[in-house]
């Protein structure tokens, strides 16, 4: 939980909030959204290092959206996984919208496809990024474009590389590939962690 004088969800401290948008972010800076965790993490719908991340930034957007008269597109396909999951938790979902928002949120999933093929933004929302420099700051690394265009068939492919890379090699080379990948993953996690609390401080 957030000490009650740090701005919650990292907000910039010289932004301009009503006590009902201060109030509003709190909640979403402290809503316990373990069971979301916990299924995300079960299901492996996302990378294990990026669901904490993806959380914080799914908070991050409901902030935005709070904040902003007009609508917040949805620019990650990552943080829109975490929107997805909460909703299949029903009960969670309609609880979080009213105490968050005052009524249900509702959701129209983010089309897939080659950026090509994807519709203009409503010629009301303001360019994501603005929005989010001018609440938090710099963006969050979930955010990037790399990390959006990355699709599960990439990943796939990278897994049966390795797989097909493992076999023609001898044991200690696997342990050896196997405590690389693993000391990568915590490396990740940790540069994420380290930036989340940069955040929060900020």
């Amino acid at each position: 939980m957030a000490a009650m004088d740090s701005p919650p969800l990292g907000i910039r401290p010289d932004l301009a909030l009503t006590d009902e948008q201060r109030r509003a972010l709190r909640l979403l800076h402290d809503y316990d959204l373990t069971p979301v965790r916990r299924s995300l993490l079960y299901d492996g719908i996302l990378p294990s290092a990026w669901v904490d991340d993806a959380i914080w930034e799914f908070r991050r957007f409901m902030g935005l959206c709070v904040l902003s008269p007009e609508p917040v597109g949805m620019v990650s396909r990552y943080v829109d996984e975490v929107w997805h999951t909460l909703i299949l938790h029903t009960q969670l979902y309609a609880a979080f919208c009213e105490q968050i928002f005052g009524h249900f949120a509702h959701h129209e999933p983010t089309p897939r496809g080659p950026a090509a093929d994807l519709p203009e933004p409503a010629a009301e929302e303001r360019p994501f990024e603005e929005l989010y420099w001018e609440a938090y700051g710099p963006l969050g690394r979930i955010w990037s474009p790399e990390l959006m265009a990355t699709t599960d068939q990439d990943i796939a492919s990278v897994s049966a590389k390795l797989t097909d890379l493992a076999r023609t090699l001898s044991p200690g080379e696997q342990g050896a590939l196997k405590q690389f990948l693993e000391l990568a993953a915590r490396g990740y996690e940790c540069s994420q962690t380290h930036g989340q609390a940069a955040g929060q401080a900020a």
